[in-house]
């Protein structure tokens, strides 16, 4: 038996991969037009690295927006038509129920605790930086949940087992693709993983997509541009830097908390004394 066919979690990952190997062409080429350009001005290669480090959010906004419109325009031949997607989107659009924003500001207190930030104050931010790191993070994070999202609402998972895979298995993906694609980059690190995983659990658990672009726009988005763990500029644009650098092992402990009182809020883990609070 071909698992790559008859397995709904494998063609995931297939459309996934070819998802992250159109994104990494488009990526490519946009660099290596640029790359062409400077050449021509006589610019030395210090100026092209330059260049693209400065202009890398640009790139890989635009990369991602094609390769997620290109993809959508394959997945969408005789599924589904244009109408039902937007539908989809539309139903969704509820506020996010007590408990994820429970965890978002125990999530935001404990970093802000644990890494004990401190202003940055001798060196000067520009806000088109600021601004670049913020719709950057958003489209990086978006346009690879949204394709996945997609991919959920054209072929189901109906089994509980492939749905906790995919919430191991897709933020991996997710690190894997985007590491091979953005070669430059010196600040990828666990808290993709992380976030990703926070993401798409979310999701699994809600059934809404709203509520974990939520979570991306008010937790992941600030905490990366503003402390300094913007995954390609790292602290270069950043109003904050954590004095306590911080650790796999915490983080983890930290998010799977989360991960608890989510389960238990909604029944899924029985203990005495709880309440569902969902």
């Amino acid at each position: 038996m071909n698992i790559f066919t008859t397995n709904n979690i494998s063609k995931h990952v297939l459309y996934f991969l070819g998802y992250g190997f159109i994104f990494f062409s488009i990526h490519l080429f946009i660099i290596s037009l640029a790359s062409f350009f400077h050449f021509v001005l006589n610019h030395r290669f210090n100026v092209i690295e330059e260049w693209v480090f400065r202009n890398s959010w640009n790139m890989v906004m635009i990369s991602k927006l094609i390769s997620v419109l290109l993809m959508y325009k394959f997945l969408s031949v005789k599924r589904y038509t244009r109408n039902d997607l937007f539908h989809a989107l539309r139903s969704k659009l509820l506020l996010p129920p007590r408990d994820i924003i429970i965890s978002i500001l125990f999530l935001t207190t404990f970093l802000i605790w644990y890494g004990k930030p401190y202003m940055v104050s001798d060196k000067e931010i520009f806000a088109l930086s600021t601004l670049e790191s913020i719709y950057g993070v958003i489209s990086f994070y978006f346009f690879d949940f949204i394709i996945l999202w997609y991919l959920r609402f054209l072929i189901p998972l109906d089994s509980k087992r492939d749905r906790i895979i995919s919430c191991l298995l897709f933020p991996l993906l997710f690190y894997l693709t985007n590491t091979l694609a953005i070669s430059y980059e010196k600040y990828f690190n666990f808290f993709l993983v992380l976030n990703f995983c926070a993401l798409w659990t979310i999701f699994e658990l809600t059934k809404n997509w709203f509520f974990s672009v939520f979570y991306l726009l008010v937790f992941v988005t600030p905490l990366t541009t503003f402390f300094g763990l913007d995954p390609i500029w790292g602290r270069d644009n950043a109003f904050f830097n954590f004095t306590t650098e911080l650790q796999l092992v915490p983080c983890v402990a930290l998010w799977l908390v989360c991960l608890g009182h989510l389960l238990i809020g909604r029944g899924l883990i029985k203990i005495p004394y709880f309440q569902k609070t969902a």
